[in-house]
């Protein structure tokens, strides 16, 4: 994607590539520490989204592969 976003007092552009990762909110601080950590950004973008509803069999899924 192209992005374009004030950083350090200037409008900059970017090619960046988007990663959605799906796991439950209960695992996202250890998945923001570890993108965080990983990333060549100083802030890159993190953002955990509230699911308004789901569909069952993918939240059976989502449920059974993300259990620890």
């Amino acid at each position: 994607m192209i992005s374009h976003y004030w950083w350090e007092g200037k409008i900059e552009r970017a090619e960046e590539v988007v990663m959605i990762i799906k796991i439950r909110a209960a695992m996202a601080e250890p998945v923001r520490s570890a993108v965080k950590e990983a990333h060549t950004y100083t802030t890159p973008a993190f953002m955990v989204l509230p699911v308004d509803g789901v569909d069952p069999d993918y939240h059976a899924w989502i449920t059974n592969e993300t259990s620890q």
